[in-house]
């Protein structure tokens, strides 16, 4: 194996994707406006959209029991609840960094939200997840 690995090219393309504090950085002093997105996403959508809106059955509540937006999920100045240890958290990211085709990202933002839809107790949610969170949420620059 160690032969393998000093034999590899270095100069093949890989997959990842941007951490979730790279998305959750803001352009203003209150921390409302993501720096990092673009204006709109799929759908029409914004980083205003309701998470649940975008992920149909999330029930993740900010701490005055309204629904945060996708932005307020991963903001970590927002002071409407921190969500950096719920699954959405780790979801939109993914999301977000298929969609953008963030450093050749294997998935589409559509495949991303199947994982999701096929439900927390499921396998395939399962895996997607402990796949995001631990190979593709490396980039913070």
């Amino acid at each position: 194996m160690q032969s393998g690995v000093h034999s590899a090219t270095t100069n093949v393309a890989y997959c990842g994707g941007y951490s979730p504090g790279w998305w959750g950085q803001s352009t203003d002093q209150a921390g409302l406006i993501p720096k990092r997105w673009p204006p709109t996403l799929e759908h029409g959508w914004t980083y205003k959209t309701l998470c649940k809106d975008v992920f149909s059955g999330s029930s993740v509540r900010n701490d005055d029991g309204s629904f945060p937006s996708l932005f307020q999920i991963m903001s970590p100045k927002d002071k409407s609840g921190d969500f950096s240890n719920s699954d959405e958290f780790h979801w939109v990211c993914a999301w977000l960094n298929a969609i953008t085709h963030s450093f050749n990202f294997p998935y589409n933002g559509d495949q991303v939200i199947a994982f999701w839809n096929a439900g927390a107790t499921s396998d395939t949610y399962k895996d997607a997840l402990s796949f995001f969170k631990t190979y593709m949420e490396q980039h913070t620059s």
